[in-house]
């Protein structure tokens, strides 16, 4: 746990936070700043800044207390979608600094589109080829 740290303290019940879904080694609540009405977060229960740091147990964790909670947001909200976003660093958004896993309810009129601009950079099929191959390589 890290004492500074807003999601250590929700874990620990320091704060308030409504919970939807817990596990022993995860934790699902309601965020406070909605994109839209049912969307939370899924937090591992151990302090991990990115996702690198997580256990592939603790990982597989979040995606399926995702797929648990997904049936009951279309049952309940009536959504016909979700969104799954996680930033992995600063660089890549994240305000906090503990991993954390966004599902965003989806609905028909929501209006809502991600953020994100493909790059103006062009990638030909051998730029492609050979960055897949150094990154199978790296691995």
């Amino acid at each position: 746990m890290n004492n500074f740290c807003v999601f250590c303290k929700i874990i620990q019940k320091e704060i308030p936070a409504n919970i939807v879904y817990e596990t022993e080694q995860i934790i699902s609540f309601l965020d406070i700043l909605p994109i839209n009405k049912g969307h939370l977060l899924i937090i591992p229960k151990r302090h991990s800044i990115r996702i690198r740091e997580l256990t592939l147990e603790e990982s597989g964790e979040i995606f399926k207390a995702a797929r648990k909670i997904i049936p009951s947001m279309e049952k309940i909200l009536k959504i016909e979608g979700t969104n799954f976003h996680l930033s992995d660093g600063k660089i890549a958004g994240q305000e906090i600094e503990h991993v954390h896993l966004h599902l965003i309810p989806r609905y028909p009129q929501d209006g809502q589109a991600l953020g994100f601009t493909r790059s103006s950079e062009k990638f030909t099929q051998t730029d492609l080829k050979a960055i897949a191959l150094d990154l199978k390589n790296a691995l």
